[in-house]
């Protein structure tokens, strides 16, 4: 008996889940036969994979069915059913020689074939899960989904175990909202001084003069009638002075020349008679 403890179960290297997740896997098969449905009595093929990545779904198995059969011919392969094209395409991806002899291409499958699977996982279906495409290594990277990673396990490519998912804080109170500090109204403008237009200084107007009122005439001393004397005759009519016109003065009745006239006259108010 070899030495070791036969109590002790490895806890934490083994995965509870039976069900592939959503994602890619690297996959060797383990399994291919030959047989057919238990509930149309159609042919039907059956491979089995076991995955080798991601590390977290590694040794996990599916198992495929492939339905070959037909209505009318339920034991032959026929080219136009769903299940003949998936096996078909399984053995291209998988790198298995070509061949028209099926017993011949599932024992290239059994001898150790590995492949990309791609598979949806569907809680609501008997099965949970199918394949949903093939991939040749290296077309595809092993992932598992992101929304189906479980916490605790590995994540892929990495080897760094997954985070749990977080739980939500809870909500901070928010703090009362602070009423503003009152402002001070704005003190009030003061309207613009109204500032009247320039006004030109007004000239004093000139002094006038007043009238000058006319000197009073002088008066004129009475003056006694000339004697009339008879009428004499006619003068001759004498020459124009060289003064200018004649003028006949009403005192003397004497012709006096226009430029004369005035001494004339005064000559009668200074010797009156």
């Amino acid at each position: 008996m070899q030495d070791q403890n036969v109590n002790f179960m490895p806890w934490n290297d083994i995965n509870e889940e039976e069900d592939l997740p959503t994602g890619t896997f690297h996959a060797h098969v383990i399994h291919a036969e030959d047989g057919q449905s238990n509930t149309t009595g159609k042919r039907m093929l059956r491979v089995g994979f076991n995955v080798l990545a991601p590390d977290d779904c590694a040794n996990l198995a599916h198992f495929e069915n492939y339905v070959v059969g037909t209505e009318e011919q339920p034991l032959i392969y026929g080219k136009d059913t769903r299940g003949g094209r998936a096996f078909k395409k399984l053995c291209v991806k998988a790198n298995v020689p070509e061949s028209s002899d099926i017993p011949t291409l599932l024992a290239s499958l059994r001898a150790g074939a590995e492949v990309m699977i791609a598979v949806k996982y569907n809680p609501e279906s008997d099965f949970k899960n199918n394949i949903t495409n093939y991939f040749r290594i290296g077309e595809r990277p092993p992932a598992v989904a992101p929304s189906q990673i479980r916490p605790g396990t590995q994540a892929v490519g990495t080897g760094a175990p997954v985070a749990p998912p977080m739980v939500p804080a809870a909500p901070v109170a928010m703090p009362a909202p602070v009423a503003p500090a009152p402002v001070a109204a704005p003190a009030p403008i003061a309207p613009p001084a109204v500032v009247a237009p320039p006004v030109a200084p007004v000239a004093a107007p000139a002094a006038v003069a007043p009238p000058v009122a006319p000197a009073a005439p002088a008066p004129v001393a009475p003056v006694a009638p000339a004697p009339v004397a008879p009428a004499a005759p006619a003068p001759a009519a004498v020459a124009a002075p060289a003064g200018g016109p004649m003028m006949l003065c009403t005192i003397c009745q004497t012709p006096v020349a226009a430029g004369d006239f005035a001494a004339h006259v005064q000559g009668h108010v200074t010797n009156p008679g």
